[in-house]
Formats: structure tokens, C-alpha cells, sequence
């Protein structure tokens, strides 16, 4: 399943936005990988030095991306028209992390 974890400034970022951005990646995310299960975190850092206003962090097994620059592009491609759509006015980085991980659920 893929994790997405989004730090924002808070300083620059209401909380009130980055809960807008959450509630829409879930769907962007799940949509662009095909996987229904993804959760999405939003945190602010207690400690902030010269941070961006948004970085995303999207982290997945590897071995469930096909072509990681065809899925990143995808990802780009749907947030940039979520972001017009809404009028976000964040700028907003994001990284595709394939991960080699074993996961363990449900224990």
C-alpha cells in the first residue's frame, strides 16, 4: 500500500489546507497506482529551518511500479489539475520514493 506523507509549513500553510490536500491525494494517489489502500498523514514540524511550504512524500513497494517515471508523471499531472481546479495557491514538491521493503500487516 502506498503511505503518503505530507510536511508543510505552518507558518506559510493553514491546517485547514493541508487537511484539503490530504482528503484529495488519497483519491489521486489510489487512482494513479491502482491500489485502493492508501493512507495519507499531514504533519507540521515543531521545528522549522527555511522549509519549503509543501513537500509530499509518496513512499510504495517497488516491485508494484511499473514505470516509476510514467507513474510519477501521472501523479504531477493530477495534482497540477486538482491545484488550478481548486485554486491552491501553495507551491507544492513532491517525491515518488519506491521503497524495498517486508511488510507486515495485521498482526
Amino acid at each position: 500500500m502506498p503511505f503518503v506523507h505530507i510536511d508543510y509549513n505552518d507558518a506559510i500553510v493553514s491546517e485547514a489546507e493541508a487537511r484539503q490536500l490530504a482528503e484529495a491525494l488519497q483519491p489521486i494517489v489510489a487512482k494513479a497506482t491502482r491500489i485502493d489502500d492508501v493512507n495519507v498523514y499531514a504533519n507540521s514540524a515543531p521545528i522549522e529551518v527555511n522549509v519549503l511550504p509543501i513537500e509530499v512524500l509518496i513512499r510504495m513497494s517497488a516491485r508494484l511500479i511499473d514505470d516509476k517515471d510514467k507513474l510519477a508523471a501521472t501523479l504531477r499531472e493530477e495534482i497540477a489539475a486538482w491545484k488550478t481546479a481548486q485554486s491552491f495557491p501553495h507551491r507544492i514538491n513532491f517525491y515518488l520514493i519506491p521503497m524495498h521493503w517486508k511488510v507486515e500487516s495485521g498482526i
